[in-house]
């Protein structure tokens, strides 16, 4: 479930460099919000599955603050790229990341890496 919505975000990502409109820009939120309502759960059950018993909170508590931190170094550094090379950069940037997770993910999951 996480690869596909991996996958979908991807292919958002991707499309935001077709965006012409608001009806197209409304259109890439909704499949990016698919593919953020796939992997959202999935990512939270696994995650808690994987948790030890007696450190959950502690566990969840680092995975947040990761989160955030790498959330707010994300910004800046989509910052800096559009900066410098305009957002069809950044949005090819974003859409590589995604389908390269996704792609880890799937070889990860088949016990070959």
């Amino acid at each position: 479930m996480i690869v596909n919505a991996y996958t979908i975000m991807a292919l958002g990502f991707f499309a935001y460099i077709f965006v012409n409109s608001i009806y197209t820009l409304f259109l890439v939120e909704i499949v990016i919000g698919f593919g953020e309502a796939f992997y959202a759960p999935a990512f939270d059950s696994l995650f808690t599955k994987h948790t030890t018993k007696t450190k959950v909170g502690r566990e969840w508590g680092a995975w947040e603050s990761v989160n955030y931190f790498s959330a707010a170094f994300g910004a800046i550094a989509g910052g800096f790229i559009v900066a410098n090379m305009g957002f069809s950069s950044l949005f090819i940037i974003m859409g590589t990341i995604s389908l390269l997770s996704a792609i880890y993910l799937y070889i990860a999951g088949n016990g070959e890496v």
